[in-house]
């Protein structure tokens, strides 16, 4: 059986949704100059849809506007006494109704890295079920990052970088962090004001699937809720997606399968560094594309970042990182154990319009 290679026409459809992750095929068909037949067969191959696909090449995620939603991410390192306890603390995080992530950790900490996406103001539990596993013994000890309210700073893994004759990135870490910089001012997010009068568990639902993959069409979006014992009319599923589009998400992103690209690596980094180092990298990362998928967390004395790079790119950066900023811990990251959670419906009141935000559902229920 012939095996079906990735060819430049399909880089150069993923670089196009990279662009415009809910670019319409029309336009797509108009940009790469393929033909119809050919983008529409590309486009299912790429997403994994054939028999016999190897990869699905590529997924389109929507960016949830939190502060919309009412809710903030609480950013935490867990630090496991042994082995046996990293399922414990999985099936305790897969129950949480507010867990947005979580991954296993080796390094600095043997361990986890966890989100949680909790209602504004509720932070004080999750410190008190993390507490209550601590005195279990269930956790060593546990680290709540100094993230809140820090401005999110994504990349993509670009494939302009990516060269697929030889299976490889093409990007020189050193030059990348001595290039010369423009001088710049920072200009902070503005944040939006919550509508959860706005909000209904209908759209929690909705937002789940866009979770999954965002560029499907809307008849089976439709067609997977009414599985789920949901039934919605195409145009009621329109009003409630325009709704959803206008208030809750910020955008969208496209990633790629990290497989597919030689993305082995998962490195999650945390450090002190001073203000003038902060301004730098920010600024940095602005002017000079970084080329592989992140999520960085930079405050004036603070970084967090969660980078997929190829393995061949981890010393270098550590060592740039190593020279900018002090006290860095750095944990390689299991991709293969970790878990994306979606919103849940349950957590919310329809009819008081808030998300439930008791001591009990966010502690003692968890763990009973």
């Amino acid at each position: 059986m012939t095996v079906r290679k990735l060819e430049g026409r399909h880089i150069s459809i993923l670089m196009a949704l990279q662009e415009d992750p809910m670019i319409s095929v029309s336009e797509l068909i108009d940009k790469s100059g393929l033909s119809q037949t050919t983008v529409y067969q590309d486009l299912k191959w790429l997403n994994g849809n054939p028999p016999g696909a190897t990869f699905q090449y590529f997924r389109v995620v929507a960016d949830f506007a939190e502060d919309a939603l009412g809710l903030e991410t609480m950013d935490i390192i867990l630090d496991i006494p042994d082995f046996n306890q990293y399922s414990v603390i999985e099936e305790i995080l897969d129950n949480h109704p507010y867990t947005k992530y979580r991954i296993r950790i080796h390094g600095s900490t043997n361990g986890f890295f966890v989100q949680f996406r909790i209602p504004s103001g509720t932070s004080k539990y999750i410190v008190a079920l993390l507490e209550s596993l601590r005195k279990s013994d269930s956790l060593k000890k546990y680290r709540v990052l100094p993230t809140h309210n820090t401005e999110s700073i994504y990349t993509v893994s670009f494939l302009k970088n990516w060269d697929l004759k030889t299976f490889s990135w093409s990007f020189d870490v050193e030059s990348w962090g001595s290039s010369r910089l423009k001088p710049t001012t920072h200009t902070p997010d503005i944040r939006k004001n919550s509508r959860l009068d706005l909000l209904k568990c209908l759209d929690i639902r909705i937002m789940c699937h866009l979770t999954r993959d965002s560029r499907r069409k809307n008849s089976e979006i439709i067609d997977a809720l009414s599985k789920e014992g949901i039934e919605i009319t195409s145009q009621d599923f329109s009003r409630r997606l325009k709704t959803i589009n206008e208030h809750f998400i910020r955008g969208y992103r496209m990633f790629i399968e990290p497989e597919a690209f030689d993305l082995w690596s998962n490195v999650l980094v945390t450090a002190e560094v001073t203000k003038e180092a902060s301004e730098e990298l920010r600024a940095r990362m602005h002017q000079h594309a970084f080329p592989f998928r992140s999520t960085m967390k930079l405050s004036d004395d603070f970084l967090l970042w969660f980078i997929r790079l190829p393995p061949g790119h981890v010393t270098e950066l550590i060592n740039y990182l190593h020279r900018i900023t002090n006290n860095m811990d750095v944990n390689l990251a299991d991709y293969k154990r970790s878990e994306v959670y979606c919103l849940w419906d349950e957590a919310f009141d329809e009819e008081q319009h808030q998300w439930r935000s008791d001591k009990k559902f966010l502690t003692n229920g968890v763990i009973s």
